[in-house]
């Protein structure tokens, strides 16, 4: 976090069990928003002496109390830390909404790992392996697409919608999916196939 005020960037961070917090201290912003003085850490061993001498002995940190929700979740109350000091750039509310985007940005690497399936590369090759893994990301923007479209139809948020749910539903109806091919081709529009009794669901 130092090492970003040096370089006047901004961060935002969530606290964790292992740090206290104490509202009463320091100087108060508002409910559950205030500005402490961290001090400077012992030297960790993943920067060398030069770096860690480089860094001032103490950072003003403002600490603020957010409620953050995920849509299927309950919300929880967090302890965000940052180093915009102004409640005026960014309420507690907007600083939770920074927070959420970034939660949603590691939701997006667990369903390429997860539900893709990216966490297994069956290729051997390097140029094999670069073009699976643009096969996945592809086949993850395409069923984001989708999402996006039936969440504006439907007047929702894209991101209200579950990832993990939608690729076995598209799974089970891509039978019915009709492919429009160009006329002009003189290639005949394929026709869906009949709708059967039960759909089966099957991994794509």
């Amino acid at each position: 976090m130092a090492a970003c005020d040096a370089a006047a960037e901004a961060e935002l961070a969530r606290l964790t069990s292992h740090r206290k917090t104490d509202f009463r201290r320091g100087r108060r912003l508002g409910v559950g928003d205030h500005v402490v003085e961290w001090p400077k850490p012992p030297k960790p061993r993943s920067i060398d002496r030069e770096a860690y001498d480089a860094l001032p002995e103490s950072l003003p940190v403002r600490e603020c109390r957010a409620r953050v929700g995920h849509p299927g979740f309950r919300a929880r109350s967090l302890i965000l830390a940052t180093t915009v000091l102004a409640p005026n750039e960014f309420t507690g509310d907007e600083l939770a909404g920074l927070y959420r985007a970034r939660w949603n940005a590691e939701l997006d690497l667990r369903s390429l790992k997860q539900t893709i399936q990216t966490h297994v590369l069956r290729c051997k090759t390097p140029e094999l392996v670069r073009k699976e893994l643009w096969a996945h990301i592809l086949a993850y923007n395409l069923i984001r697409v989708v999402m996006a479209q039936a969440a504006t139809r439907h007047g929702a948020e894209p991101r209200t919608l579950s990832f993990k749910g939608a690729v076995p539903t598209l799974c089970s109806f891509r039978d019915y999916l009709n492919v429009r091919q160009p006329s002009s081709a003189g290639i005949p529009r394929r026709r869906a196939s009949p709708p059967r009794s039960t759909p089966a669901v099957e991994p794509c």
